[in-house]
């Protein structure tokens, strides 16, 4: 359970967790909320009863916390790449 923010997402999505947003910053944050839902590994309330609800359903059905993970984990994969990239791109830089 976290804030829409595009790290936190990327470092879950990395390893594999399902993600619930429980807020976003406007403007730059705003787009990450669908990002998470489109792709099937999150949800978004700003409730706390609903987030509760979500998150003990997902922990409670095993097969959509499985493909949550495995939709999660393909996003990771880009996220990691991208990691990976920049690294690559600011180490260059610097020597």
């Amino acid at each position: 359970v976290t804030k829409a923010g595009p790290g936190t997402i990327a470092e879950a999505s990395i390893v594999g967790l399902p993600t619930m947003l429980s807020g976003f910053l406007p403007g730059q944050e705003a787009g990450n909320v669908p990002y998470v839902i489109n792709a099937g590994f999150g949800d978004f309330s700003k409730e706390p009863k609903k987030i509760g609800e979500t998150v003990a359903h997902w922990l409670s059905t095993e097969d959509a916390l499985t493909e949550m993970s495995r939709k999660a984990t393909e996003v990771g994969r880009r996220h990691a790449r991208a990691t990976k990239e920049i690294a690559v791109e600011i180490a260059s830089l610097l020597t």
